[in-house]
């Protein structure tokens, strides 16, 4: 699996033909990306206001419909977040036309509605309709409130931001849960027409199709002009000064201790392989140090595990414990980074890490929406790698190559959330 060469429909408009005979489904996902900037509130609200109606399907009702006269397809709206920015995501799969015994182009149908969708929405008095709005703003807080009812996902959160104060990419990808209270109708309107006349579009398609007849359909349909380009989002070296230590209680019986370390190292670096392969033999697998030591052995956890942050260089430990245990916990967890440093790698674990990637990276290719993910992941962070090329990388990786990386790390933040 490799990122596919772009098409280009227009400047900063590209198009990505993912030809692939193994599914019986074609899919559609057109990323819009946006700066998290004053605007990531109503940037958010765009795609489920839009979801809700176009000019000639001004409902639920009627979208849904089409999608069963489209032999059952699917679609659905939504953001997410990737390094610095906003990423506003609209995805639809339909059965393939070659498994329709029909004149019907489903392609082109399909081409039709996400075209309605974008840039021919319901309006009411100028705007978007009111109604639409206020429920999709009000659906929207509930889905930041919520936050803070998954307390893994709500303590990392929080150590991202300690660990980074005043950087836009630690804002909610949901936006302001107050500014949803207060939704002007205008700017709502205004900001849309911004973004979907001057925001640069990516677009992938998977399936059983022809590349050269997938961009005359989409480039007749779209039509797409010139677009403004992002800013290009260059990380900063960042050094601590001091490990800082943050402590919050909220009613919890099981405490999230968190830490986050700084690696400066982010996928386009040339030793990226090598940190993705410290990760795995550090707590990314469940042959690796952390889940055999600090889970299985000593148990102190319910949950641990390490993850990368690709996008802006850093490393982060997430935990479920006993608060009683916080201090054992995280001696037992520098203990396991500080074995890696003095070189207790055995071959198995070198071996298992390798193992488990490579059955993760294989999994890119077992469904659409995972082939798209991995090539615009690697888009936005610049990795150009395809998955056997980086297969290849993590292999070449030697035991050397993982102390190095872990004597580069560097603690910045323990977050602790702990009960009453």
């Amino acid at each position: 699996m490799k990122v596919p060469t772009p098409i280009q429909l227009a400047k900063n408009v590209s198009l990505y033909v993912i030809p692939c005979n193994i599914f019986k489904t074609t899919s559609i996902n057109i990323f819009i990306p946006c700066e998290l900037n004053d605007n990531y509130t109503y940037q958010a609200l765009i795609p489920p206001v839009l979801a809700r109606g176009t000019r000639l399907l001004p409902d639920r009702k009627s979208i849904k419909r089409l999608m069963q006269e489209l032999y059952g397809a699917s679609f659905s709206s939504g953001v997410r977040k990737l390094g610095n920015k906003q990423i506003m995501c609209f995805d639809m799969s339909f059965v393939n036309d070659r498994y329709i015994d029909h004149s019907d182009d489903l392609f082109e149908r399909s081409c039709d509605f996400l075209y309605e969708i974008l840039f021919d929405p319901l309006m009411q008095n100028g705007v978007f309709r009111q109604d639409y709005v206020l429920q999709e703003s009000f659906n929207l807080k509930q889905q930041i409130l919520s936050i803070i009812n998954d307390k893994a996902e709500y303590s990392a959160m929080r150590l991202n931001q300690v660990m980074n104060p005043g950087k836009s990419f630690t804002k909610c990808v949901y936006g302001n849960a107050n500014e949803l209270d207060n939704i002007n109708e205008q700017k709502l309107f205004d900001v849309y027409k911004s973004v979907i006349n001057t925001n640069p579009i990516d677009i992938f398609v998977v399936g059983d199709v022809c590349p050269d007849e997938i961009a005359k359909k989409i480039s007749d349909k779209f039509n797409f002009v010139d677009r403004l380009s992002l800013e290009k989002y260059i990380p900063e070296t960042v050094i601590p000064s001091k490990i800082t230590n943050e402590t919050e209680h909220m009613d919890v019986k099981q405490g999230k201790l968190n830490i986050g370390f700084r690696t400066n190292i982010t996928a386009s670096h040339a030793h990226y392989h090598k940190l993705v392969a410290f990760n795995e033999i550090f707590g990314g697998g469940l042959n690796s140090k952390l889940f055999m030591n600090v889970r299985e052995k000593a148990s102190l956890c319910y949950t641990v595990y390490s993850a990368v942050d690709k996008y802006n260089g850093q490393l982060f430990v997430y935990t479920g414990i006993d608060s009683a245990n916080y201090q054992k916990a995280y001696d037992i967890i520098k203990e396991q980074l500080l074995a890696i440093i003095n070189g207790d790698i055995s071959d198995f674990e070198m071996s298992a890490a390798k193992k488990e990637y490579r059955t993760r990276l294989k999994a890119v290719n077992d469904s659409a929406a995972a082939m798209v993910n991995y090539c615009y992941g690697n888009i936005i962070s610049g990795n150009t790698a395809s998955t056997d090329e980086f297969m290849e990388l993590i292999d070449s990786v030697t035991k050397d190559d993982v102390i190095a990386i872990a004597k580069s790390l560097l603690e910045d933040t323990v977050f602790f959330l702990t009960g009453n």
